[in-house]
């Protein structure tokens, strides 16, 4: 069967079609979460110099562990992402993407990813900012299960990051200041160390970005 190229998977599934920096193509869709310049800023803070293995939670349609390996060395990239759709999206994505890396991409619950993954360099997560319960829910399903607390929370996300990274492992997160106090009080609590913490200026919802090194 004769693989079909970007633009004919895209409008198979009426999908949109966008292209990482090194011009690779993304798929996204309206329908779910698309990704904003809060992943793009993600994937430039990570700032190691080779990785073998690579673990993005949360990871949507893909495109933080994909600009990731697009620009430093690494053997493995495994993806988490708990829906469906999106990790649909991402398969097919991967399918078009670095040849270098080996892409393996699990449709599972991040706090399972010790079943799979042990003993790794580097995790990086775009989380969901919002506790559950908190401001507005979106009405899509898909989008406020990717901003609101609902499948996993912060301790969740910095528990299996723990339980995943090897000493001196390092962990990459983009958060929104309000919660910079709670982030970095968990990240204590399970023996990460403060690296490096950037605050990105120009937005009304203020973000940070922040690299904890296991201990």
């Amino acid at each position: 069967m004769k693989m079909l190229n970007p633009e004919q998977v895209a409008k198979q599934f009426g999908w949109e079609l966008d292209y990482l920096t090194d011009g690779s193509p993304i798929f996204q869709c309206d329908k779910y979460y698309t990704f904003t310049s809060d992943s793009v800023n993600l994937a430039k803070f990570v700032d190691e110099e080779n990785i073998d293995t690579l673990v993005d939670f949360c990871s949507g349609s893909g495109i933080v562990g994909l600009e990731i390996i697009g620009r430093i060395n690494t053997k493995n990239l495994v993806q988490f992402e708990i829906q469906k759709e999106l990790a649909e999206l991402s398969t097919y994505t991967n399918m078009f993407n670095n040849e270098k890396t080996n892409i393996v991409l699990h449709n599972t619950s991040l706090t399972d990813a010790n079943m799979y993954v042990q003993n790794v360099d580097c995790v990086c997560c775009n989380p969901p900012y919002f506790k559950k319960g908190s401001g507005k829910i979106n009405e899509q399903v898909s989008k406020s299960i990717a901003r609101h607390e609902i499948s996993v929370t912060l301790e969740d996300i910095i528990v299996s990051a723990k339980n995943i990274l090897k000493t001196g492992g390092s962990l990459y997160f983009i958060h929104i200041m309000e919660r910079q106090n709670e982030l970095i009080k968990l990240a204590k609590k399970y023996h990460f160390e403060v690296a490096k913490q950037e605050i990105l200026e120009g937005n009304k919802l203020r973000r940070f970005l922040i690299k904890l090194i296991k201990s």
